[in-house]
């Protein structure tokens, strides 16, 4: 999970609804859809569920450290 800091200095997603101090990942799960997909969903805590950037942040931080299939879900 990237510091919350590397988040905060990213425009995009200093500019949306995130509790900075609080803000983290309390669990992440592995899934396999009916399609027979595969990835992991991450949850981020203490950030508004529409914070599309910031979710987008974090699943590119993963990706580029060797996880390709992340869904990230926000939540208060």
């Amino acid at each position: 999970m990237p510091r919350a800091m590397h988040a905060w200095h990213n425009e995009r997603c200093r500019s949306e609804a995130v509790n900075w101090g609080d803000f983290g990942c309390p669990c992440a799960e592995l899934f396999v859809t009916d399609d027979g997909e595969q990835g992991i969903r991450v949850f981020i805590e203490e950030a508004d569920p529409n914070c599309f950037a910031v979710e987008q942040f974090v699943a590119d931080y993963l990706k580029r450290h060797g996880f390709p299939d992340v869904v990230v879900v926000a939540s208060w």
